[in-house]
């Protein structure tokens, strides 16, 4: 890793936001999330304070994070985050069941 670097994007904050909009009281995608995150094809997942994350890459260096629904969590990124203790199985079958 290393070769991430993270740059918010304000399209995803309110109330001007637009796209994935980051709600009030959640978490922000940070850098630790970006650096601690398992890549899945194009992009970037990750977790915090209950929280799916995503994060895409603009420029073949930097790349922007924001929140998901759990369900848009792929299966092989879920389990790549579980095999590294950021996720517990339990935690992420009762959010992906609540459709946060």
């Amino acid at each position: 890793m290393g070769t991430r670097r993270y740059k918010p994007n304000p399209k995803h904050k309110s109330p001007k936001g637009y796209g994935s909009i980051c709600p009030d009281g959640v978490h922000p995608f940070t850098a630790d999330l970006l650096e601690s995150g398992e890549e899945d094809g194009k992009s970037i997942y990750n977790v915090g304070e209950g929280q799916a994350f995503r994060a895409n890459n603009e420029d073949g260096l930097h790349w922007h994070g924001f929140p998901i629904p759990w369900r848009d969590l792929p299966p092989s990124a879920a389990k790549a985050l579980i095999a590294a203790g950021r996720l517990t199985e339990h935690d992420f079958k009762k959010n992906f069941r609540k459709g946060r």
